[in-house]
Protein backbone atom coordinates (compact mmCIF):
# COMPACT_ATOMS: atom_id res chain seq x y z
CA UNK A 1 0.00 0.00 0.00
CA UNK A 2 2.68 2.32 1.01
CA UNK A 3 4.24 1.76 -2.64
CA UNK A 4 0.78 2.43 -3.85
CA UNK A 5 0.80 5.80 -2.54
CA UNK A 6 4.88 6.53 -3.34
CA UNK A 7 3.54 5.42 -7.04
CA UNK A 8 0.43 8.14 -7.20
CA UNK A 9 2.76 11.06 -5.45
CA UNK A 10 5.47 10.51 -7.71
CA UNK A 11 2.61 10.64 -11.16
CA UNK A 12 0.31 13.61 -10.03
CA UNK A 13 1.80 15.65 -6.82
CA UNK A 14 5.29 15.50 -7.94
CA UNK A 15 5.42 17.12 -11.19
CA UNK A 16 2.98 20.18 -10.17
CA UNK A 17 5.45 21.01 -6.67
CA UNK A 18 8.44 20.30 -9.07
CA UNK A 19 7.39 22.79 -11.33
CA UNK A 20 6.40 25.35 -8.54
CA UNK A 21 9.24 24.93 -6.96
CA UNK A 22 11.18 25.69 -10.25
CA UNK A 23 9.04 28.81 -10.36
CA UNK A 24 10.01 29.78 -6.98
CA UNK A 25 14.07 29.13 -7.22
CA UNK A 26 13.94 31.23 -10.14
CA UNK A 27 11.88 34.65 -8.45
CA UNK A 28 14.81 33.66 -5.84
CA UNK A 29 17.32 34.51 -8.37
CA UNK A 30 15.77 37.60 -9.97
CA UNK A 31 15.44 38.71 -6.26
CA UNK A 32 18.99 39.27 -6.22
CA UNK A 33 20.34 39.41 -9.75
CA UNK A 34 22.09 42.14 -11.39
CA UNK A 35 20.46 43.90 -14.31
CA UNK A 36 22.61 41.80 -16.56
CA UNK A 37 22.39 39.36 -19.59
CA UNK A 38 21.99 36.26 -16.70
CA UNK A 39 18.74 38.45 -15.08
CA UNK A 40 17.41 38.60 -18.53
CA UNK A 41 17.89 34.31 -19.42
CA UNK A 42 16.28 33.93 -15.51
CA UNK A 43 13.06 36.08 -16.70
CA UNK A 44 13.05 33.93 -20.13
CA UNK A 45 13.53 30.33 -18.13
CA UNK A 46 10.46 32.39 -15.92
CA UNK A 47 8.04 33.15 -18.59
CA UNK A 48 8.25 29.48 -19.78
CA UNK A 49 6.97 27.97 -16.41
CA UNK A 50 4.90 30.75 -14.94
CA UNK A 51 1.17 30.79 -15.27
CA UNK A 52 0.10 33.16 -18.47
CA UNK A 53 0.22 36.76 -16.75
CA UNK A 54 3.10 36.35 -14.88
CA UNK A 55 4.70 34.73 -17.84
CA UNK A 56 3.69 37.77 -20.16
CA UNK A 57 5.36 40.29 -17.06
CA UNK A 58 8.67 38.55 -17.25
CA UNK A 59 8.57 38.30 -20.82
CA UNK A 60 8.00 42.12 -21.07
CA UNK A 61 10.78 43.13 -18.47
CA UNK A 62 13.24 40.80 -20.49
CA UNK A 63 12.55 42.52 -23.22
CA UNK A 64 12.88 46.36 -21.53
CA UNK A 65 16.05 44.93 -20.12
CA UNK A 66 17.93 43.26 -23.43
CA UNK A 67 16.95 46.80 -25.20
CA UNK A 68 18.74 48.75 -22.31
CA UNK A 69 21.65 45.96 -22.57
CA UNK A 70 21.84 46.27 -26.52
CA UNK A 71 21.91 42.41 -26.61
CA UNK A 72 20.13 41.81 -29.54
CA UNK A 73 19.77 37.56 -29.69
CA UNK A 74 18.77 38.01 -26.17
CA UNK A 75 15.85 41.04 -27.46
CA UNK A 76 15.00 38.44 -30.40
CA UNK A 77 14.34 35.77 -28.35
CA UNK A 78 12.77 37.99 -25.58
CA UNK A 79 10.23 39.04 -28.18
CA UNK A 80 9.46 35.63 -29.75
CA UNK A 81 8.37 34.46 -25.95
CA UNK A 82 6.16 37.04 -25.32
CA UNK A 83 4.68 36.11 -28.79
CA UNK A 84 4.31 32.52 -27.54
CA UNK A 85 2.82 33.76 -24.29
CA UNK A 86 0.04 36.03 -25.98
CA UNK A 87 -0.80 33.13 -28.59
CA UNK A 88 -1.15 30.71 -25.30
CA UNK A 89 -3.32 33.42 -23.68
CA UNK A 90 -5.24 33.76 -27.03
CA UNK A 91 -4.49 37.33 -27.89
CA UNK A 92 -3.77 36.03 -31.46
CA UNK A 93 -3.33 39.77 -32.71
CA UNK A 94 -1.04 40.55 -30.14
CA UNK A 95 0.95 37.84 -30.71
CA UNK A 96 1.20 38.30 -34.43
CA UNK A 97 2.85 41.39 -33.52
CA UNK A 98 5.43 40.26 -31.42
CA UNK A 99 6.41 37.57 -34.61
CA UNK A 100 6.55 40.33 -37.15
CA UNK A 101 8.61 42.95 -34.66
CA UNK A 102 11.14 39.35 -34.59
CA UNK A 103 10.86 38.68 -37.87
CA UNK A 104 11.81 42.20 -38.91
CA UNK A 105 14.90 42.35 -36.26
CA UNK A 106 16.05 39.24 -37.74
CA UNK A 107 16.08 40.54 -41.41
CA UNK A 108 17.82 43.70 -40.56
CA UNK A 109 20.58 41.46 -39.56
CA UNK A 110 20.42 39.15 -41.81
CA UNK A 111 19.45 36.18 -39.78
CA UNK A 112 16.07 35.07 -40.72
CA UNK A 113 17.44 31.58 -42.85
CA UNK A 114 18.84 31.05 -38.70
CA UNK A 115 16.01 30.95 -36.73
CA UNK A 116 13.38 29.23 -38.43
CA UNK A 117 10.84 29.34 -35.11
CA UNK A 118 9.30 32.96 -36.02
CA UNK A 119 8.01 31.17 -39.34
CA UNK A 120 5.92 28.75 -37.09
CA UNK A 121 4.96 30.79 -34.45
CA UNK A 122 3.65 33.27 -37.50
CA UNK A 123 2.09 29.67 -39.13
CA UNK A 124 0.20 29.34 -35.67
CA UNK A 125 -0.86 32.07 -35.33
CA UNK A 126 -2.46 32.40 -39.28
CA UNK A 127 -3.43 28.87 -38.61
CA UNK A 128 -5.69 30.32 -35.77
CA UNK A 129 -7.12 33.10 -37.44
CA UNK A 130 -8.22 30.67 -39.74
CA UNK A 131 -5.75 31.97 -42.76
CA UNK A 132 -4.90 28.56 -43.67
CA UNK A 133 -3.28 29.37 -47.10
CA UNK A 134 -0.70 32.54 -44.88
CA UNK A 135 -0.34 29.61 -41.75
CA UNK A 136 0.84 27.30 -45.07
CA UNK A 137 3.78 29.38 -46.54
CA UNK A 138 5.31 30.62 -43.27
CA UNK A 139 5.11 26.43 -42.07
CA UNK A 140 6.77 25.51 -45.74
CA UNK A 141 9.19 28.47 -45.28
CA UNK A 142 10.37 27.38 -41.62
CA UNK A 143 10.60 23.76 -42.55
CA UNK A 144 12.90 24.79 -45.90
CA UNK A 145 15.47 26.43 -43.05
CA UNK A 146 15.24 23.51 -41.13
CA UNK A 147 16.64 21.22 -43.78
CA UNK A 148 19.71 23.54 -44.34
CA UNK A 149 20.50 23.46 -40.20
CA UNK A 150 23.03 21.05 -39.02
CA UNK A 151 21.50 17.01 -39.11
CA UNK A 152 20.62 17.80 -35.52
CA UNK A 153 18.06 19.80 -36.00
CA UNK A 154 16.36 18.33 -38.95
CA UNK A 155 14.61 16.43 -35.87
CA UNK A 156 12.15 19.99 -35.77
CA UNK A 157 10.92 18.80 -39.05
CA UNK A 158 7.99 16.74 -37.24
CA UNK A 159 6.39 20.04 -36.12
CA UNK A 160 6.12 21.64 -39.09
CA UNK A 161 5.37 18.49 -41.25
CA UNK A 162 2.78 17.94 -38.14
CA UNK A 163 1.63 21.74 -38.65
CA UNK A 164 1.61 21.59 -42.39
CA UNK A 165 -0.45 18.66 -42.57
CA UNK A 166 -3.05 20.29 -40.39
CA UNK A 167 -3.39 23.12 -42.53
CA UNK A 168 -4.28 21.23 -45.69
CA UNK A 169 -6.46 18.97 -43.56
CA UNK A 170 -8.33 22.43 -43.38
CA UNK A 171 -7.73 23.75 -46.65
CA UNK A 172 -9.65 20.06 -47.56
CA UNK A 173 -6.52 19.01 -49.63
CA UNK A 174 -6.69 15.40 -47.64
CA UNK A 175 -3.74 13.87 -49.94
CA UNK A 176 -1.52 16.28 -48.80
CA UNK A 177 -2.70 16.14 -45.46
CA UNK A 178 -1.69 12.10 -45.63
CA UNK A 179 1.09 12.97 -47.07
CA UNK A 180 2.90 15.15 -44.16
CA UNK A 181 1.39 13.43 -41.34
CA UNK A 182 3.00 10.22 -42.63
CA UNK A 183 6.35 11.90 -42.91
CA UNK A 184 5.75 12.97 -39.61
CA UNK A 185 5.42 9.03 -38.28
CA UNK A 186 8.33 7.75 -40.85
CA UNK A 187 10.92 10.49 -38.85
CA UNK A 188 9.33 9.54 -35.54
CA UNK A 189 9.42 5.61 -36.16
CA UNK A 190 12.83 6.01 -37.46
CA UNK A 191 14.43 7.63 -34.25
CA UNK A 192 15.74 6.22 -31.00
CA UNK A 193 13.24 8.06 -28.86
CA UNK A 194 9.91 9.22 -30.75
CA UNK A 195 7.90 12.19 -30.11
CA UNK A 196 4.72 10.35 -28.78
CA UNK A 197 2.87 13.96 -29.02
CA UNK A 198 3.67 14.76 -32.61
CA UNK A 199 3.33 10.78 -33.00
CA UNK A 200 -0.21 11.03 -31.64
CA UNK A 201 -1.18 14.26 -33.25
CA UNK A 202 -0.34 12.91 -36.81
CA UNK A 203 -2.14 9.64 -36.05
CA UNK A 204 -5.43 11.40 -35.32
CA UNK A 205 -4.56 13.79 -37.75
CA UNK A 206 -4.60 10.76 -40.17
CA UNK A 207 -7.53 9.13 -38.27
CA UNK A 208 -9.54 12.51 -39.21
CA UNK A 209 -8.73 12.16 -42.75
CA UNK A 210 -10.00 8.66 -42.89
CA UNK A 211 -13.29 9.35 -41.05
CA UNK A 212 -13.90 12.16 -43.86
CA UNK A 213 -13.43 9.62 -46.40
CA UNK A 214 -15.62 7.27 -44.52
CA UNK A 215 -12.64 4.91 -44.01
CA UNK A 216 -13.86 3.63 -40.36
CA UNK A 217 -11.84 1.10 -40.14
CA UNK A 218 -8.77 2.94 -40.64
CA UNK A 219 -10.16 5.63 -38.94
CA UNK A 220 -10.34 3.53 -35.75
CA UNK A 221 -6.90 1.95 -35.94
CA UNK A 222 -5.11 5.73 -36.74
CA UNK A 223 -7.42 6.98 -33.39
CA UNK A 224 -6.38 3.69 -31.68
CA UNK A 225 -2.39 4.62 -31.98
CA UNK A 226 -2.99 8.48 -31.00
CA UNK A 227 -4.41 7.13 -27.85
CA UNK A 228 -1.78 4.69 -26.95
CA UNK A 229 1.03 7.60 -27.92
CA UNK A 230 -0.70 9.91 -25.69
CA UNK A 231 -0.84 7.43 -22.97
CA UNK A 232 2.59 6.91 -23.02
CA UNK A 233 3.51 10.46 -22.15
CA UNK A 234 0.50 10.92 -19.85
CA UNK A 235 -1.58 14.26 -21.63
CA UNK A 236 -4.78 13.32 -20.10
CA UNK A 237 -6.58 15.70 -22.29
CA UNK A 238 -5.32 14.60 -24.90
CA UNK A 239 -6.44 10.93 -24.22
CA UNK A 240 -9.83 12.04 -23.18
CA UNK A 241 -9.96 13.33 -26.57
CA UNK A 242 -8.69 10.02 -27.85
CA UNK A 243 -11.55 8.46 -26.24
CA UNK A 244 -14.05 10.41 -27.83
CA UNK A 245 -12.87 10.19 -31.09
CA UNK A 246 -12.97 6.42 -30.69
CA UNK A 247 -16.10 6.70 -29.29
CA UNK A 248 -17.26 8.36 -32.51
CA UNK A 249 -16.00 5.73 -35.07
CA UNK A 250 -17.99 3.26 -33.06
CA UNK A 251 -21.27 5.60 -33.07
CA UNK A 252 -20.64 5.58 -36.81
CA UNK A 253 -20.13 1.89 -37.02
CA UNK A 254 -23.21 1.57 -34.63
CA UNK A 255 -21.50 -0.37 -31.74
CA UNK A 256 -23.56 2.04 -29.66
CA UNK A 257 -22.66 -0.03 -26.07
CA UNK A 258 -18.39 0.09 -26.85
CA UNK A 259 -19.57 3.83 -27.86
CA UNK A 260 -20.99 4.93 -24.66
CA UNK A 261 -17.92 3.19 -22.89
CA UNK A 262 -15.87 5.14 -24.61
CA UNK A 263 -17.36 8.51 -24.33
CA UNK A 264 -17.95 8.07 -19.88
CA UNK A 265 -14.08 7.30 -19.95
CA UNK A 266 -13.44 10.23 -21.98
CA UNK A 267 -16.06 12.48 -19.20
CA UNK A 268 -15.21 10.61 -16.57
CA UNK A 269 -10.75 11.05 -17.37
CA UNK A 270 -12.11 15.35 -18.47
CA UNK A 271 -14.16 15.83 -15.26
CA UNK A 272 -11.07 14.79 -13.24
CA UNK A 273 -8.95 16.91 -15.36
CA UNK A 274 -11.58 19.77 -15.36
CA UNK A 275 -11.36 19.98 -19.37
CA UNK A 276 -14.57 21.44 -19.94
CA UNK A 277 -14.69 21.71 -23.60
CA UNK A 278 -13.59 17.81 -24.26
CA UNK A 279 -16.75 17.05 -21.63
CA UNK A 280 -19.02 19.33 -23.86
CA UNK A 281 -18.06 17.33 -26.91
CA UNK A 282 -18.34 13.82 -25.13
CA UNK A 283 -22.00 14.74 -24.11
CA UNK A 284 -23.16 15.69 -27.30
CA UNK A 285 -21.59 12.53 -28.78
CA UNK A 286 -23.54 10.23 -26.08
CA UNK A 287 -26.89 12.62 -26.61
CA UNK A 288 -26.22 11.02 -30.28
CA UNK A 289 -25.65 7.61 -28.99
CA UNK A 290 -29.13 7.85 -26.29
CA UNK A 291 -31.27 8.92 -28.64
CA UNK A 292 -29.70 6.32 -31.22
CA UNK A 293 -30.70 3.40 -29.22
CA UNK A 294 -34.35 5.28 -28.07
CA UNK A 295 -32.91 6.07 -24.48
CA UNK A 296 -34.63 9.66 -25.06
CA UNK A 297 -34.31 10.33 -21.06
CA UNK A 298 -31.06 9.71 -20.63
CA UNK A 299 -30.59 12.01 -24.15
CA UNK A 300 -32.42 14.63 -22.74
CA UNK A 301 -30.32 13.86 -19.39
CA UNK A 302 -27.22 14.79 -20.78
CA UNK A 303 -28.58 17.30 -23.23
CA UNK A 304 -29.33 19.61 -20.33
CA UNK A 305 -25.52 18.44 -19.15
CA UNK A 306 -24.43 20.28 -22.19
CA UNK A 307 -26.45 23.49 -21.80
CA UNK A 308 -25.65 24.28 -18.22
CA UNK A 309 -21.49 23.08 -19.10
CA UNK A 310 -21.92 25.45 -21.78
CA UNK A 311 -23.83 28.61 -20.31
CA UNK A 312 -20.33 27.86 -17.76
CA UNK A 313 -17.64 27.55 -20.45
CA UNK A 314 -19.48 31.15 -22.16
CA UNK A 315 -19.36 32.50 -17.97
CA UNK A 316 -16.46 31.18 -17.85
CA UNK A 317 -14.77 32.51 -21.58
CA UNK A 318 -16.52 35.90 -20.55
CA UNK A 319 -14.78 36.21 -16.80
CA UNK A 320 -11.14 34.95 -18.46
CA UNK A 321 -11.61 38.17 -21.21
CA UNK A 322 -12.80 40.74 -18.25
CA UNK A 323 -9.80 39.45 -16.73
CA UNK A 324 -7.32 39.94 -19.66
CA UNK A 325 -9.08 43.09 -20.13
CA UNK A 326 -8.36 44.04 -16.77
CA UNK A 327 -4.39 43.07 -17.69
CA UNK A 328 -4.27 44.90 -20.43
CA UNK A 329 -5.51 47.89 -18.31
CA UNK A 330 -2.90 47.00 -15.50
CA UNK A 331 -0.26 46.81 -17.91
CA UNK A 332 -1.23 49.69 -19.80
CA UNK A 333 -1.23 51.72 -16.48
CA UNK A 334 2.08 49.76 -15.52
CA UNK A 335 3.63 51.00 -19.04
CA UNK A 336 1.97 54.95 -18.58
CA UNK A 337 3.62 54.40 -14.96
CA UNK A 338 7.12 53.32 -16.44
CA UNK A 339 6.64 56.07 -19.02
CA UNK A 340 6.27 59.29 -17.02
CA UNK A 341 8.63 57.68 -14.98
CA UNK A 342 11.23 57.49 -18.18
CA UNK A 343 10.39 61.27 -19.09
CA UNK A 344 11.28 62.28 -15.53
CA UNK A 345 14.42 60.49 -15.78
CA UNK A 346 15.29 61.93 -19.14
CA UNK A 347 14.30 65.33 -17.76
CA UNK A 348 16.24 65.24 -14.93
CA UNK A 349 19.14 63.46 -16.99
CA UNK A 350 18.88 67.29 -19.44
CA UNK A 351 18.71 69.30 -16.41
CA UNK A 352 21.89 67.53 -14.91
CA UNK A 353 23.18 67.84 -18.36
CA UNK A 354 22.37 71.66 -19.01
CA UNK A 355 23.55 71.95 -15.63
CA UNK A 356 27.02 70.40 -16.79
CA UNK A 357 26.99 72.02 -19.74
CA UNK A 358 26.43 75.63 -18.11
CA UNK A 359 29.03 74.90 -15.56
CA UNK A 360 31.82 73.67 -18.26
CA UNK A 361 30.87 77.00 -19.81
CA UNK A 362 31.45 79.02 -17.61
CA UNK A 363 34.64 77.79 -16.51
CA UNK A 364 35.41 77.66 -19.64
CA UNK A 365 34.59 81.53 -19.93
CA UNK A 366 36.38 81.92 -16.67
CA UNK A 367 39.42 80.67 -18.21
CA UNK A 368 39.25 82.39 -21.39
CA UNK A 369 38.80 85.80 -18.97
CA UNK A 370 41.92 85.20 -16.69
CA UNK A 371 43.86 84.21 -19.92
CA UNK A 372 42.92 87.67 -21.67
CA UNK A 373 43.48 88.94 -18.36
CA UNK A 374 46.75 87.62 -18.03
CA UNK A 375 47.66 88.25 -21.28
CA UNK A 376 46.24 92.35 -21.15
CA UNK A 377 48.20 92.50 -18.67
CA UNK A 378 51.39 90.93 -19.66
CA UNK A 379 50.67 93.19 -22.66
CA UNK A 380 50.41 96.34 -20.03
CA UNK A 381 53.60 95.43 -18.46
CA UNK A 382 55.30 95.45 -21.63
CA UNK A 383 53.61 98.65 -22.70
CA UNK A 384 54.84 100.55 -19.73
CA UNK A 385 58.76 98.89 -20.11
CA UNK A 386 58.38 100.60 -23.71
CA UNK A 387 57.46 103.60 -22.86
CA UNK A 388 59.80 103.92 -19.75
CA UNK A 389 62.26 102.88 -23.10
CA UNK A 390 60.21 105.31 -25.12
CA UNK A 391 60.75 107.84 -22.25
CA UNK A 392 64.41 107.70 -21.67
CA UNK A 393 64.90 107.69 -24.89
CA UNK A 394 62.87 110.71 -25.48
CA UNK A 395 64.87 112.34 -22.37
CA UNK A 396 67.86 111.60 -23.89
CA UNK A 397 67.43 113.13 -27.23
CA UNK A 398 65.73 116.10 -25.31
CA UNK A 399 68.87 116.83 -23.47
CA UNK A 400 71.10 116.38 -26.22
CA UNK A 401 68.67 118.92 -28.14
CA UNK A 402 69.16 121.20 -25.13
CA UNK A 403 73.09 120.62 -25.22
CA UNK A 404 73.31 121.40 -28.78
CA UNK A 405 70.96 124.58 -28.16
CA UNK A 406 73.23 125.73 -25.37
CA UNK A 407 76.55 125.00 -27.56
CA UNK A 408 75.04 127.10 -30.28
CA UNK A 409 74.38 129.71 -28.13
CA UNK A 410 78.22 130.07 -26.81
CA UNK A 411 79.09 129.52 -30.24
CA UNK A 412 76.59 132.62 -31.28
CA UNK A 413 77.91 134.79 -28.23
CA UNK A 414 81.32 134.21 -29.45
CA UNK A 415 80.84 135.06 -32.85
CA UNK A 416 79.12 138.42 -31.57
CA UNK A 417 82.22 138.50 -29.81
CA UNK A 418 84.24 138.30 -32.23
CA UNK A 419 82.58 140.78 -34.44
CA UNK A 420 82.51 143.54 -32.25
CA UNK A 421 86.04 143.04 -31.25
CA UNK A 422 87.14 143.12 -35.04
CA UNK A 423 85.10 146.04 -35.66
CA UNK A 424 86.82 148.01 -32.89
CA UNK A 425 90.06 147.25 -34.46
CA UNK A 426 89.08 147.74 -37.47
CA UNK A 427 88.08 151.37 -36.33
CA UNK A 428 91.17 151.75 -34.59
CA UNK A 429 93.28 151.51 -37.73
CA UNK A 430 91.46 153.95 -39.80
Amino acid sequence: MRNFYIILFILFVAPGFSQQWRIDTLRKKLAVAPRDTNRVNLLLNLANVADNLDSKQASEEAILLATELKAEMLLIKSIHTLGNVNCNMGDYAEGLTNYLMELEILQSKGLENKRPGVYNGLGNVYMAQGQYKKALENFIKGAGIVKTLDAKEHGRLITYYTNIGDCYYFMKDYDKATENYNKVIEINLSRKIPDHYTLGNASCGLGNVSYLKNDLKKALEYYKRALEAYKVINIEQCVAEGYNNIAKVLNARNESQNAIAYYLKAVQLSEKTKAKAVILISYHGLAEVYSKTGDFKSAYKILMKSYALRDSLLNEKQLKMLGEMEAKYETAEKDKQLAIQKADVEQKSMQRNFFIGGFVIMVLLAFLILRSYRQKKKANIEISKQKEIIEDKQKEIVDSIRYATRIQKSLMSSEKYIEKNMERLTNKKT
